[in-house]
């Protein structure tokens, strides 16, 4: 899949993109120790990424051609103020 790479932001539980796309990367923000869940498939999909943040900000890099989504990307905050997402 090529495409140009988009990017949203949510400060909760909600639905990154409806429709499929490879995430490429991350940016966390979580005052205290939280969770990010990224589900292929809605709120009750396949877990596809699942990180335990504690630090102001996080960028994490997903390399290569980065995570698969079938479906839509939803994410699950826990604990986690903001979270950026970066996909194609």
């Amino acid at each position: 899949m090529t495409s140009d790479l988009q990017s949203k932001k949510l400060a909760s539980t909600g639905t990154v993109f409806a429709g499929p796309g490879r995430v490429k990367g991350l940016f966390i923000y979580s005052k205290q120790e939280g969770t990010l869940t990224l589900r292929d498939g809605g709120s009750g999909g396949t877990i596809k990424i699942d990180l335990v943040a504690d630090n102001p900000g996080v960028y994490v890099n997903i390399g290569a051609g980065g995570v698969r989504f079938e479906t839509d990307i939803h994410a699950t905050l826990t604990s986690i103020d903001a979270v950026t997402v970066f996909w194609g």
